[in-house]
């Protein structure tokens, strides 16, 4: 009796070259994907007032773009 023809017998996987490349990108993509949200989670803000701080700072920057656009315009 053969391993193939026993009955306890586990085929194994062995990838090409090409598909474990592809495997380690794949991999690699989904740790850094991973890692992004992990650093964009960090700069969220924890509580209600550094939410609000930090939505009127981006509401003064937009104004500001805001007034530099439409003093071009004139």
């Amino acid at each position: 009796m053969t391993d193939q023809t026993h009955p306890n017998h586990v085929p194994t996987y062995t990838p090409t070259a090409e598909q474990f490349d592809q495997i380690l990108a794949q991999s690699t993509a989904q740790i850094l994907g991973q890692k992004e949200a992990e650093r964009r989670a960090k700069e969220w803000p924890s509580n209600i007032e550094q939410l609000l701080i930090a939505a009127a700072g981006r509401i003064n920057d937009l104004e500001a773009r805001m007034t530099v656009l439409e003093a071009g315009r004139v």
